[in-house]
């Protein structure tokens, strides 16, 4: 579970969303690494959770209906 901290690929897509936040400056500054880590955290749990895609979108669309 160390790869996406230590992983030198995941490290340079961190720095990248940061440089890119950082050019095109506020809010963005801050939205896009949030928003990187957050969507980076919702994938470790849907592994951890072991959730199949198909049943994510499931989950997904019944909350989108209601």
């Amino acid at each position: 579970m160390l790869h996406p901290v230590t992983g030198l690929d995941h490290v340079i897509a961190m720095v990248a969303v940061g440089l890119w936040g950082a050019q095109l400056g506020l809010p963005a500054l801050w939205v896009l690494p949030v928003a990187f880590l957050s969507s980076w955290l919702l994938v470790e749990l849907r592994v951890l959770l072991e959730l199949d895609y198909h049943e994510l979108r499931l989950v997904l669309h019944y909350q989108d209906s209601s």
